[in-house]
């Protein structure tokens, strides 16, 4: 972007206040069926209050203060996240070997207050997510199903044209994101050569998740907007390979 004559300095106050507040309560049961089954039960309940308030205040010439509250820059809301958890899990185990299957019963509630606008909505998501793993000495491989929730500060319906250059516009039509993941490790220390190998690799895919569509106007003013986006597929790995050189009893060095 480059300025025009029109272009002009603003001077101003921007103050965000962010709460959260976040209780959860476990209870579980673990029962032996035999020494290679056993059978756990977990039930989570976790109750969220997030509140985000932006406000904006331009400067007072006659006392240098920036006291003018601008109403047209304010924006405030507020969410309460209740989640229900029910998993049910089976495990085997036999010596090095162990394996773990469980179907956990998601309830997700969602009640936002857009409090500059007056709009009230709500989402309800109930899921069975599936979930299983291995592990076997050194190796780990996980699957995962779980629900994401957007952050609130995308659902602002306001938007912050705190910077008339940079415009961030909310969403609040956003749908709760599906995540499937599969993770696997490796771990081992070879004692004689003081040497350690982990590897590592994860991946995702993601239905209904959030991402910044930008759009720049022929002034070069930027507008960016999150919108739900189906098919985001993550791959991640990671070496990490350590040597220990030990010189005394008291020095190390890796």
């Amino acid at each position: 972007y480059y300025p025009s004559e029109d272009s002009v300095v603003l001077n101003q106050l921007r103050t965000q206040n962010v709460k959260t507040l976040n209780n959860s309560l476990i209870a579980g049961l673990n029962h032996e069926l035999s020494p290679a089954f056993s059978i756990r039960v977990t039930n989570r309940l976790q109750l969220v209050k997030e509140k985000d308030a932006l406000s904006l205040y331009g400067k007072n010439d006659q006392t240098s203060a920036y006291d003018r509250f601008d109403n047209s820059g304010y924006n405030a809301l507020e969410r309460h996240h209740n989640e229900n958890s029910h998993v049910w899990g089976i495990l085997y185990k036999r010596k090095d070997l162990r394996v773990s299957s469980s179907l956990n019963l998601l309830s997700v509630q969602l009640r936002s207050n857009l409090i500059t606008t007056g709009g009230k909505p709500v989402q309800k998501e109930t899921r069975l997510l599936p979930g299983v793993s291995m592990e076997y000495k050194n190796l780990s491989v996980t699957y995962s199903q779980s629900i994401v929730v957007p952050s609130l500060g995308y659902l602002s319906p306001v938007p912050n044209r705190s910077n008339p250059y940079y415009i961030v516009y909310g969403n609040p039509d956003l749908k709760l994101g599906e995540q499937r993941r599969l993770d696997a490790s490796f771990s081992h220390y070879n004692t004689q050569k003081r040497m350690n190998l982990n590897l590592s690799l994860d991946g995702s895919m993601i239905e209904h998740d959030v991402i910044l569509k930008k759009t720049i106007d022929v002034s070069g003013v930027e507008s960016v907007m999150p919108v739900n986006w189906d098919g985001t597929k993550v791959l991640r790995s990671n070496v990490s390979i350590s040597k220990e050189v030990v010189k005394s009893q008291d020095f190390q060095l890796s």
